[in-house]
């Protein structure tokens, strides 16, 4: 025997067979939320920060793999990567925004190794690469102490 109603994904809930959703009305997506298509949009709390939207001054630890050696072997790092509060996992390098470059602590990057290379990130742009400025604990320390009285 069918049953003459449907579930709603989201709660649960029963709704009628002619609603033509997955959502009962209490959970349906609202407009700002998703496009006509049903298409739901990125939510501010599940939006990831990036290097790129530090504010100058600002310390944050990313992945030691957001940095690169070019093939003249000056330091960059991809600002399109994530850009965390506290250190965890393998958001182990500790960084902070400068005037037009990105300061890296050096103590926090312990052993990982860099070949200079053409780099091959996948869907980053030339333009997302920035400069860095590789500084002992005690300079880094001092800088970003330097940067947030400006």
């Amino acid at each position: 025997m069918c049953s003459k109603r449907r579930t709603c994904l989201n709660c649960g809930g029963g709704m009628p067979l002619e609603r033509n959703s997955l959502f009962c009305k209490n959970c349906e997506p609202s407009n700002e939320e998703a496009d006509e298509e049903g298409t739901s949009f990125l939510p501010s709390s599940m939006k990831e920060s990036t290097i790129s939207d530090l504010a100058v001054g600002q310390v944050a630890f990313t992945l030691p793999w957001a940095m690169f050696a070019d093939m003249n072997e000056r330091l960059m790092i991809v600002e399109s990567y994530p850009a965390e509060k506290r250190r965890g996992g393998t958001t182990q390098m500790r960084i902070a925004k400068s005037n037009g470059n990105i300061l890296v602590d050096r103590g926090s990057i312990w052993n990982e190794k860099y070949t200079p290379c053409v780099p091959c990130y996948a869907g980053v742009s030339p333009d997302q690469y920035v400069p860095v400025t590789l500084l002992p604990t005690n300079a880094f320390n001092k800088a970003v102490e330097r940067l947030s009285k400006q």
